[in-house]
């Protein structure tokens, strides 16, 4: 008998709930009468973070002339809102590693979920969007629903994966078929239990149908975008018929965010650089 997708989320609360540190960062996120010390008092409790903090800051991606040493430094370099996405990218990509998963490899999953983040915070920038590392978060974490459900329920998610044979929107249909609901309802969940912004959760619920969000659009159909392409790129180059497959989608999808194929090839030639410097500071903070 199917379980239902409430029923999952509670079977799995204890397994992926929000370590106390990072509750009390969202906490003070929300408290208008926080400050960015209270942050970083609270950030330097725990070593683990700390030290996953300073290093993505000082690695390429900021390209900063002096090295960071301290988490305020950290704060004042790149602001409050850019490091608690920061914080919980990197506590969610350790917390969610954690989900035993036997039918696919952990490291292929987070190195497409780094990928596509980092191509969602790519397009947010060029489509202007206010905020957009909030944009990597949800590219980052747009999928970890698949992991559970692989996790919790192996042999229906065998039958899903043979149907889809590698393409994932035969995939997230089958899953709403086969199981029930899909990967992208779980992930949103997920982040609803982590008491997440509703917006972060309302855009990885709809990345697969951007369309019909009644709110955050744009952030849907960017990251809609992002995961197709990382889905249809290898290597340094995309895969024969991806031209054709990128038009395939729907063409409101580009129009809300005025991006085209011309844009997206200019967008992915460092992509490889990038993704092996994401890869380099994200990776090993999942086996914490």
């Amino acid at each position: 008998m199917n379980v239902t997708l409430s029923e999952l989320i509670n079977e799995s609360s204890q397994l992926v709930s929000p370590p106390d540190v990072w509750v009390k960062i969202n906490e003070l996120v929300q408290d208008e009468n926080s400050s960015a010390a209270d942050m970083a008092d609270v950030i330097q409790h725990d070593p683990g973070l700390t030290a996953n903090i300073l290093k993505v800051v000082n690695s390429a991606y900021y390209n900063l002339a002096r090295q960071v040493d301290t988490v305020s430094r950290a704060i004042a370099i790149i602001g409050t809102n850019d490091l608690y996405n920061l914080a919980t990218a990197l506590t969610a990509a350790r917390v969610f590693s954690n989900i035993p998963c036997h039918l696919t490899s952990p490291d292929i999953c987070w190195r497409h979920s780094i990928a596509t983040g980092i191509l969602a915070r790519k397009l947010a920038r060029h489509c202007s969007v206010i905020g957009s590392e909030r944009l990597y978060v949800a590219g980052l974490l747009h999928d970890i629903g698949s992991l559970l459900i692989y996790s919790r329920m192996p042999e229906l998610s065998s039958e899903v994966l043979m149907m889809a044979n590698g393409d994932e929107e035969v995939l997230y249909q089958a899953e709403n078929d086969i199981i029930g609901f899909n990967h992208a309802m779980v992930s949103a969940e997920l982040l609803r239990l982590w008491n997440l912004p509703e917006n972060l959760v309302t855009t990885v619920a709809y990345h697969h149908e951007p369309m019909r969000t009644e709110s955050n659009i744009v952030d849907a159909a960017i990251v809609c975008i992002a995961n197709h392409v990382v889905n249809r790129y290898s290597g340094s180059a995309f895969v024969e018929d991806a031209g054709e497959d990128l038009l395939a989608l729907d063409p409101r999808v580009w129009e809300v965010t005025n991006l085209n194929e011309q844009i997206i090839d200019e967008l992915m030639i460092d992509h490889e650089q990038d993704l092996a410097v994401a890869l380099s500071v994200m990776l090993p903070s999942t086996s914490m």
